[in-house]
């Protein structure tokens, strides 16, 4: 499936766009090996398993405590286990050129402020690095 207008969607609630710093926005396939070995000349035997974890990680810009308290309650929404944050993830892959869903959790995110306005009883928050790790899924 090509790109369908969203980076990120957790559960049904896709993030906005401009929720975030769509350059630092990186997806990473780790794939596993199991009992890999370099024999006696150096040349690699790869035992790569078909599980493949993603992992989708970006920074927020900075957002102010409606935007984050949006983002963060269509989280809790949509997860599966509240206590391990963990949801059904969909992610852009560029390198499959469309979409992957995967179980993920959200990653201990660090949430900074940057200035709280008095006046409107708001707080702007500074840059907030998101990251959902996967669990796993054979390709």
């Amino acid at each position: 499936m090509a790109f369908s207008g969203y980076l990120v969607k957790v559960g049904s609630y896709e993030i906005p766009l401009n929720y975030m710093q769509l350059e630092n926005y990186i997806i990473t396939r780790n794939t596993q090996d199991l009992d890999s070995y370099h024999d006696a000349d150096g040349l690699l035997h790869r035992n790569a398993l078909s599980l493949v974890c993603d992992k989708v990680e970006f920074y927020t810009p900075y957002l102010w405590s409606d935007d984050m308290d949006a983002m963060f309650s269509g989280f809790r929404a949509n997860y599966s286990s509240s206590i391990e944050r963990r949801a059904s993830v969909t992610v852009y892959v560029p390198e499959r050129g469309g979409y992957t869903t995967q179980s993920m959790y959200l990653s201990n995110p660090e949430v900074n402020i940057f200035r709280v306005d008095t006046a409107t009883n708001k707080i702007l928050y500074a840059p907030t690095r998101i990251c959902f790790i996967g669990y796993g899924v054979s390709e």
